[in-house]
């Protein structure tokens, strides 16, 4: 503790001079990877935001929805070599998962607004791995959040000039958001009939309360099965209106 400050100027000295050979080797090298990839991830900050090193008391929200609207601002998109590396999706899972809000149409927008910059930037390459993405993962995940951005990725951006898809692969999406479509928010459900454990036929339409909960699930999720507790609780002190 006694040599703290001393070790802390000797720190400070250290990196003031590495930050000198790194300006000195992106003027030199201003083609090389390792400066592209340096200037892409690094992220400015007004200095009407900062006090102390830190964002000023109170402007926690402005900063943040700054933040993330300039988030591409520095990234070089013209140089596709970044999107070989690993620095590139962690930089974009950080701008999906972290800084933008989850729900579906705040990730869609966001979606939109990255391949905006992507083309603007002249990195078409990039746009079309992330649409090419999402068509890979996002049917995988049993979830309807990413069902919906899985058709609103298709809707927009997979047609005719999706020249890195083979035309059997654009029909496949097609036809795989269609099914989808009717079972997203907002739709009216489509109509199941099935029986009971007496056998007894019930039909979703026949149903004329004014809520009804509909709850699909697997008997080998773990979490689903404590679901069904909570949803047995919630079914015997449930409203007249509800089935």
């Amino acid at each position: 503790p006694s040599k703290k400050d001393s070790l802390y100027n000797e720190l400070q000295k250290k990196m003031d001079t590495f930050n000198v050979f790194q300006k000195q080797f992106f003027a030199l090298y201003p083609n090389n990877l390792i400066t592209s990839v340096s200037q892409s991830m690094v992220q400015k900050t007004p200095s009407n935001f900062i006090e102390n090193n830190k964002v000023k008391k109170g402007m926690e929200m402005e900063y943040a929805i700054y933040y993330r609207k300039h988030y591409w601002d520095t990234f070089h998109f013209n140089d596709s070599r970044i999107l070989y590396s690993p620095y590139f999706m962690k930089k974009f899972r950080t701008y999906i998962s972290e800084i933008t809000m989850q729900n579906p149409d705040t990730i869609n927008e966001a979606i939109d607004e990255f391949i905006d910059a992507a083309k603007r930037g002249g990195g078409q390459m990039y746009a079309d791995y992330i649409v090419a993405y999402y068509l890979d993962h996002s049917p995988k995940l049993p979830f309807s959040f990413n069902e919906i951005t899985y058709v609103h990725i298709v809707d927009k951006y997979v047609n005719n000039k999706s020249t890195y898809l083979l035309p059997t692969e654009i029909q496949y999406h097609k036809n795989n958001v269609n099914k989808l479509r009717p079972f997203l928010p907002g739709n009216i459900m489509p109509n199941i009939v099935t029986r009971d454990f007496n056998g007894q036929e019930h039909s979703l339409y026949k149903v004329k309360n004014k809520y009804t909960v509909l709850y699909f699930f697997s008997s080998t999720c773990e979490s689903c099965k404590k679901n069904l507790d909570v949803l047995e609780d919630f079914y015997k002190n449930k409203s007249k209106d509800m089935d």
